[in-house]
């Protein structure tokens, strides 16, 4: 419920502060409510929480060990994971469920001293997750470039602001 009370007191109190007359208000509302109706999905749908790799070079087994809680699993999990020897896509893994919240992939891969094993587990409703490790090393490494995804529901607001008082602006020059 928090989620959609920032956008919603910005629309308001931009309308209060600066007298945006109804027909503005009119047009601004459906952008308003069309992101509080898409705020449910943003919050249930997530990433990995976390992921670990662990590399045996002996046995050529990687062990990914990843952390996605969910509630309902059946619809909400990781479906795809895929690995990558050295830049170069090596193995692609698809899922229709998840084994629990945490749970850890066994696979079976050559790799060599100095080889950089990285691994993409990729959520079926939203987010990703990217760990690599060095061999035999084993550092492990993050190279997730994703954002939280309620930063979109900020900006949202930055934008419609920033509209408002571009009207705004507008309007009173247009006045003089």
């Amino acid at each position: 419920m928090g989620i959609f009370i920032n956008p919603l007191i910005s629309v308001i109190f931009m309308t209060y502060k600066l007298k945006i007359n109804s027909k503005v208000l009119f047009l601004i509302c459906p952008f308003v409510l069309f992101s509080m109706a898409l705020a449910p999905s943003i919050v249930s749908a997530h990433g990995p929480n976390s992921m670990t790799l662990e590399y045996n070079e002996d046995a050529n087994r990687l062990d990914v060990t990843i952390s996605h809680s969910v509630s309902d699993s059946p619809t909400h999990y990781i479906y795809v994971v895929q690995i990558k020897l050295n830049s170069t896509l090596n193995q692609t893994h698809d899922y229709t469920n998840q084994p629990g919240d945490d749970f850890t992939y066994t696979y079976t891969i050559e790799a060599g001293p100095g080889a950089r094993i990285e691994v993409i587990s990729i959520c079926n409703l939203s987010g990703q997750m990217t760990r690599f490790l060095i061999v035999p090393g084993g550092q492990n490494g993050s190279t997730d470039p994703t954002i939280p995804l309620n930063i979109g529901l900020i900006l949202l607001s930055i934008l419609i602001g920033t509209a408002l008082l571009v009207f705004k602006q507008y309007k009173l020059s247009k006045h003089k």
